[in-house]
């Protein structure tokens, strides 16, 4: 018998319909739309919200690429072992948070971002 899936957090593969339309509007032409949203589908809410601002923002300071490669590395080599009730939360990981900033200074997207930015 196998143990029943805890119903606090959203389910593998899916995204938040606001966040899918959010991703889907930024990157209506990209031709890794959905690898972006398969990789999103993988966070829990907070994180699929901080990941989908992080490419956003990636694509807007044109270095989406080297955030890409960022952003998979760190699934992998961090994300990849957290619960989906938290996995990429900043809020209820502190090593999230700071993996997270790490993430924005490698990938060399501007941080903080203004209001102008």
């Amino acid at each position: 018998m196998s143990p029943e899936k805890s119903k606090t957090y959203i389910d593998l593969g899916q995204i938040d319909p606001q966040i899918l339309n959010f991703i889907e509007e930024k990157f209506s032409d990209h031709p890794k739309l959905d690898d972006i949203k398969e990789i999103i589908s993988r966070f829990s809410p907070n994180g699929q919200i901080v990941m989908s601002s992080y490419l956003v923002y990636s694509l807007e300071d044109d270095v989406f690429d080297k955030a890409w490669e960022v952003l998979n590395t760190a699934y992998e080599e961090h994300f990849s072992f957290q619960h989906p009730d938290v996995l990429g939360d900043p809020d209820a990981i502190k090593s999230n948070a700071l993996k997270i900033t790490g993430m924005f200074i490698d990938a060399g997207i501007k941080w903080p971002r203004s209001e102008t930015t």
